[in-house]
């Protein structure tokens, strides 16, 4: 840089110049910046789309809207506690956008020259926006998909617009999922309990537009509140399935029985929740599935209803098993009721409550020592009052169906005093 003064001439001398030549660098007029000066997508405390940059370089930085430059740049200054020395450009703010894809394009001009940094290449955003509905005002309302999980629902046309506020506090990376089109046609929804950062007790989410969706005779301004409670996390599992091979069923804690949904492959399901007394455990069987089993891989999901009252936070637990078409043969044991040398024996099968081992097909037979045992009065289940003389002895069971593959045996020891 040379700056020059020029004096005028006088009666007594000529006109005289005087100048200087002097540097200045980019840190006199920006300060000092620790790195590369950046440009960066955000979104300020109202949801609100923005492109930040650092505020010391604001003066230096020129827009392109889909090719255009952008005149008369309105550069907003952040609030310095949430985010000092940071500016900002609101995107969706922007004159002259179209409906559909829009390229924005930030650059430095080229008075910004640092040493060791790109400040040529441009910052591109790309940005869609949506047509204005022509009839109805976009609305949220509260729903259930088909897993019986609460949403938030709103037009599929408008989700890019949808922003959401938790207990006050603005939602990073809200996850915006499409419903199914031949169940809601052009809806877009939120899983409320999936939703990170919510507190046991009392939530307030708050559901509202951004200021990019103008509409007339349409209030898109007023937020949409939803309540939310949730329980307090236990420092267990609260609700989680497993698979018992043995027994070919999905179990879980039968506290949670009556306050659960089912669901099979997506689809909501309806079947028999069944209890077992000695695990205490609900209980649903393969079996009881098969109709509505696809081919390889299968997704059971147990989730929580809107019933519960339990110190648990409201989740689905889910398990994925094959279709395994192999028929088990039953389960089999049995009791010995000893009355000195005279014994009385019971099967006991793995069938549901009041319901007849025969009606099923299934066949039994007894040995002892390997060799048959007599039933008694023709009742294949059963073997009363067999006479032994005093010893060890070992009577075993078998159970198995026309449709089951090997069978299933028990054996146990009995000792029969003199």
């Amino acid at each position: 840089n040379k700056i020059c003064i020029e004096l005028p001439a006088t009666q007594e001398q000529s006109p005289k110049e005087f100048c200087l030549d002097f540097e200045v660098t980019i840190e006199d007029i920006i300060g000092t910046i620790e790195g590369c000066p950046e440009f960066k997508e955000n979104e300020d405390l109202n949801n609100k789309p923005t492109v930040e940059f650092p505020q010391a370089v604001s003066s230096f930085v020129r827009l392109a809207v889909n090719g255009e430059p952008y005149p008369n740049l309105e550069i907003k200054v952040a609030d310095p506690q949430l985010a000092p020395n940071t500016s900002f450009v609101y995107t969706r703010e922007l004159e002259g956008l179209v409906a559909g894809d829009n390229t924005l394009s930030f650059t430095f001009v080229d008075g910004l020259a640092i040493s060791n940094c790109d400040t040529t290449t441009p910052f591109v955003v790309n940005l869609f926006v949506h047509e204005t509905p022509t009839e109805e005002c976009p609305e949220f309302k509260e729903n259930e998909d088909f897993n019986d999980k609460p949403t938030v629902e709103f037009p599929q046309e408008v989700s890019s617009f949808v922003r959401l506020a938790v207990n006050g506090e603005p939602y990073p990376n809200l996850e915006i999922k499409v419903a199914d089109p031949q169940l809601a046609p052009n809806t877009s929804f939120i899983y409320t309990r999936e939703l990170e950062g919510l507190v046991a007790g009392d939530n307030t989410l708050s559901f509202t537009f951004d200021d990019g969706l103008a509409i007339s005779n349409c209030d898109t301004t007023t937020p949409f509140v939803v309540n939310l409670f949730v329980h307090e996390t236990p420092t267990e599992d609260c609700l989680k399935l497993t698979m018992n091979e043995q027994k070919k069923r999905i179990e879980f804690n039968s506290e949670f029985q009556n306050l659960v949904n089912l669901s099979l492959n997506n689809q909501s399901y309806s079947g028999t929740i069944k209890y077992d007394q000695e695990t205490a455990n609900a209980y649903i069987l393969i079996s009881d599935l098969e109709k509505e089993l696809v081919e390889g891989s299968n997704v059971l999901c147990v989730a929580f209803n809107d019933n519960i009252e339990l110190d648990c936070i409201a989740t689905t637990s889910c398990i994925t098993f094959e279709n395994d078409t192999t028929i088990i043969c039953p389960e089999v044991s049995f009791t010995a009721e000893i009355n000195g040398a005279v014994v009385d024996f019971y099967s006991v099968i793995d069938v549901l409550d009041g319901v007849n081992p025969s009606d099923l097909g299934i066949e039994i037979s007894w040995t002892l020592d390997g060799g048959y045992l007599p039933t008694s009065d023709g009742d294949q289940y059963k073997v009363i009052g067999y006479q032994f003389a005093p010893g060890t002895y070992e009577i075993c069971i078998k159970a198995w169906t026309n449709d089951c593959g090997e069978w299933n045996t028990y054996c146990k020891e009995i000792v029969i005093g003199s």
